[in-house]
């Protein structure tokens, strides 16, 4: 037992050096929103100019600590320079992998300077020991950091909220022009608060350093269990953040010891406390207020046949017969570091989820090819085809918390578990064989279908075959983006709520992507392993996953071509092979190399080098006067309108909306009490009331987007327990106040993702065939009603206000729903529109008999359109009747109307 209360008294010791550290995280986000991914980098950095100052150059202990705290805040300001500053794009999410720019070169620059070994510090604080119970021994050092880091987090927990400082920290990152209308210089704040970050980073390093030493492996292990301290906090609450970091290093501390039989459970510790921290608070969709994160532009996943044929012609031309050994090799390196990249680019590019797995997956994938090879002796195709499917469970495990998180939060979990596979597995030698690695076979060889492609004899054959299987996954993924999954997941990038709202199941399709990217990496981790005769697993470590979305950020995360590019820079690849034939440079200096890219694509062109291509031949087109081929536009615009095609629309399903007694509270808030109201097919009820009543909150309970008490009916079915997709697919469809339009899908592609045919096997099918089905005969009665033929091709942000509504009104009919939900479709119109809008609206009733809820604004529209009106106030149904009626009585006049003019003669016969 004492034992135990030793490694926990221990524990405590080192948890609160992670909790120095990530309570300068706090502090940073508090300031800008920004989760600071260097911060075991600006740790480790310290460290080891500690051991420079005080082993090298002589210096006093305490002196070279202080310079190391303040090394660490000057990196404070230069990433805050840096990915707050200078970048052209507002991202949050493309700020954050500034920061993890910042790491890659943070880790190259101390590599390049002091080697790969680790280094040994002297002490810095009071040495001896105390006995605070019999047979419990505790160095003072522990006890002096664990009071340090108690102290620092209330003085910081006072700072932040008794000061005007702290305050205007808090308010900076939420209205920073407020800020600046009270005086406050917004620039100077976040700089200071980065500064301070970074300092208590760098004092994290400094005390850390004469327990550990310096080493590069202190980043990754400081950078995962700092950001797992930063989530039980909330990464806004001190005390909470203090008290995950001692408590994650306390568990650290005993399972170092006490495993219980399973070698490097102590690392997979932060990952534990990152899944249950998502698990409590996590959402299965974001609220009304959440703002989705601007993500690198997606490409249009259109293949140019000529494009194609040069990509593979002149590598097969080169291999053949211009490159030597040494540049096939980086060749086939190049082509191996872009199968992942590929998969990032249908995860992060299409599906917009920030995985930092995708090279761990790909060692997954290695580890199952390298034991069915060299140890079961089977053939080569069987290998690869196993080692996808069996890396699939475990993306799909990596994707778990997708269904509860997004954004950073996902990237943390990520890349936590990340490093967990890489303690558990990949540094477990019963598994790995360690140093000696596993022989894919006896004698070296790989057949495949009874012909030799070992690297050592063949290493142009080998090349062929990746770069064959390089070309057929770069086309799958391409015709993936073109089909009905590609628009759902781009829908789930957007706007993960609009995309429910259209029947697309957001859990389901994050993690088919999840699973496809691991089937894609488990691919490129097996081919990897067929590389060498000897398979080695000490290459996957988790912060190379940090490098890989680096490398697909540069080259272009939204599009296929951004992989190719991208995986140019990996280390011993076609990059650092020109590099060091040109300047004689190694692969941690192109290592270096892609981090300066990283920051330089974050800067200047976030959507990386592909879309600047992309541009660039297409400004070249313009100037050059030839006929090229027709738009993409005019092609979508032609799908509608084919000889002999029909563009009118059946009825829809007749069904009536029912709701009796509605509850939906917020806290001790009702905004919405006890609702009672029908609508049958055919008909048209008018919701109205003042700002606040609960008009949009009734919407959001009628469709699945808050819970709800009572009763809720389609057609007689109750749908209290269907989510909001299953009552989307049931028969209702909505619009939204703020329209919540997919911004990276043209106007066809946004109609046809809630009309689309859904089936489990669509994304297999997608990928070799894209183009399966036309649009529907409502979706082209919807185009025709609301005069959007000559726009199908166009991006929403290219249209007016006015266009996009209609837009919004076309993609909630374009799924034949029976009942509509409207929320204020005529805002922001002028009288002409709203003429135009109220004809549609009267027409999809009458016409297309289905039953449609209004909530407008323009009385006059409402009282034209309307056969029923249902007037709210705070929640609770005041009125119910004819127009006329309900606009007439007293109650509603005091609560929303005021004085409303008398209808004219002309107003009461339309």
């Amino acid at each position: 037992m004492s034992e135990i209360v030793t490694l926990l008294l221990l524990g405590l010791g080192s948890g609160s050096l992670v909790a120095l550290s990530a309570l300068g995280l706090v502090v940073t986000y508090r300031s800008s929103g920004v989760v600071n991914f260097a911060v075991g980098g600006v740790s480790m950095a310290s460290a080891y100019l500690l051991w420079e100052l005080t082993r090298e150059a002589g210096w006093p202990p305490l002196a070279a600590g202080f310079l190391g705290i303040l090394l660490g805040a000057v990196l404070g300001v230069v990433t805050y320079v840096l990915v707050m500053v200078l970048p052209r794009a507002n991202s949050t999410l493309t700020r954050v992998i500034g920061t993890l720019a910042v790491l890659l070169v943070i880790q190259a620059v101390v590599q390049l300077r002091y080697g790969p070994d680790a280094r040994t510090v002297g002490e810095l604080l009071p040495g001896g020991s105390v006995t605070p119970v019999s047979g419990v021994t505790l160095p003072v050092s522990r006890i002096v950091l664990f009071g340090v880091a108690v102290a620092l987090a209330l003085t910081l927990g006072a700072v932040y909220t008794r000061t005007s400082f702290g305050v205007a920290t808090t308010a900076v990152s939420e209205r920073p022009r407020t800020l600046a209308a009270l005086g406050w210089r917004i620039g100077m704040l976040r700089a200071g608060n980065w500064a301070v970050g970074g300092a208590l980073a760098g004092a994290s390093g400094v005390l850390l350093a004469p327990l550990t030493g310096a080493s590069l492996g202190n980043a990754q292990a400081l950078t995962v269990t700092v950001l797992a301290a930063a989530i039980v906090g909330g990464l806004r609450s001190f005390p909470l953040t203090l008290v995950g970091g001692m408590v994650i290093g306390m568990l650290q501390s005993v399972l170092s010891i006490h495993d219980l039989g399973v070698s490097g459970l102590a690392d997979a510790v932060p990952f534990v406390a990152i899944i249950g921290v998502i698990t409590v608070r996590g959402r299965s969709l974001p609220l009304r207020s959440f703002v989705g994160e601007r993500l690198p532009l997606v490409g249009s996943g259109r293949i140019s046949l000529p494009g194609l044929a040069v990509a593979v012609v002149v590598p097969v031309v080169l291999i053949g017969r211009v490159l030597n050994e040494e540049w096939t090799a980086a060749l086939t390196t190049t082509l191996l570091a872009a199968i992942p990249l590929l998969s990032l680019t249908l995860l992060l590019g299409y599906a917009g989820q920030l995985s930092l797995t995708q090279v761990t997956l790909s060692g997954v994938g290695g580890l199952i090819a390298a034991k069915l090879a060299g140890e079961a002796g089977w053939p080569f195709p069987v290998v690869v085809l196993v080692a996808m499917l069996g890396t699939v469970p475990v993306g799909l495990v990596v994707g778990l918390p997708s269904a509860r998180t997004r954004g950073i939060s996902l990237a943390v979990a990520t890349l936590g578990l990340a490093a967990a596979i890489q303690a558990l597995v990949f540094n477990n030698e019963s598994l790995t064989g360690g140093g000696a690695g596993i022989p894919l076979s006896a004698d070296g060889s790989v057949l495949v279908f009874g012909v030799p492609f070992d690297t050592l004899l063949h290493p142009d054959r080998f090349a062929y075959l990746v770069l064959g299987f390089v070309v057929v996954l770069a086309v799958l993924v391409a015709n993936l983006r073109r089909g009905a999954t590609g628009r759902r997941m781009i829908a789930v990038r957007n706007n993960e709520r609009a995309a429910a709202g259209l029947g697309v199941n957001v859990v389901g399709t994050k993690l088919w992507a999840f699973g496809l990217a691991a089937a894609i990496s488990g691919l490129g981790g097996a081919l990897a392993a067929y590389s060498v005769p000897v398979a080695l697993f000490s290459g996957y470590p988790a912060l190379a996953n940090v490098a890989a979305v680096g490398y697909g950020v540069v080259g272009g995360a939204g599009s296929v071509l951004g992989a190719v590019f991208g995986s140019t820079l990996q280390p011993s690849g076609v990059g650092s092979a020109l590099f060091d034939s040109l300047f004689g440079l190694g692969p941690v200096t192109m290592a270096l190399v892609g981090g300066l890219l990283l920051l330089i694509t974050i800067v200047f062109s976030p959507d990386g080098m592909a879309t600047a291509t992309a541009r660039a031949v297409g400004s070249l087109r313009r100037r050059i006067p030839l006929q090229l081929p027709a738009r993409a536009r005019k092609k979508q615009s032609a799908e509608l309108h084919e000889p002999g095609t029909p563009t009118t629309a059946h009825r829809v399903r007749p069904a009536a909306l029912h709701v009796r007694s509605v509850q939906v509270a917020f806290g001790a808030v009702r905004a919405v009490d006890g609702v009672e109201l029908h609508v049958e097919p055919g008909e048209v009820v008018g919701v109205v009331g003042a700002n606040g009543a609960g008009k949009t909150t009734l919407i959001d309970a009628i469709t699945g987007f808050v819970p709800s008490a009572g009763a809720i009916e389609l057609g007689g079915q109750p749908l209290s327990a269907v989510s909001a997709y299953g009552r989307a697919r049931a028969g209702i469809a909505r619009s939204w106040q703020s329209l919540e339009l997919i911004e990276d899908l043209t106007v066809l592609e946004n109609l046809r993702v809630g009309s689309d045919a859904r089936t489990w096997w669509s994304p297999l099918a997608d990928m070799v065939r894209p183009k399966r089905g036309e649009p529907t005969a409502a979706v082209r009665r919807a185009v025709d009603v609301l005069d959007l033929g000559g726009h199908l091709g166009d991006m929403p942000g290219e249209l007016s206000t006015g266009k996009r509504k209609l837009v919004a009104l076309a993609r909630a009919v374009a799924g034949e729903p029976s009942v509509l939900l409207l929320d204020e479709p005529c805002s922001g119109l002028d009288h002409h529109e709203r003429e135009e809008v109220g004809k549609v609206v009267r027409s999809l009733a009458e016409e297309w008999g289905m039953a449609v809820l209004l909530i407008e604004h323009d009385v006059h529209l409402v009282r034209r359109v309307c056969d029923r009106i249902v007037a709210l106030d705070f929640g609770r149904v005041i009125a119910e009747g004819t127009p006329d009626h309900v606009l007439s009585e007293p109650a509603v006049m005091a609560a929303y109307l005021g004085d409303v003019p008398e209808p004219t003669a002309e107003e009461v016969s339309s």
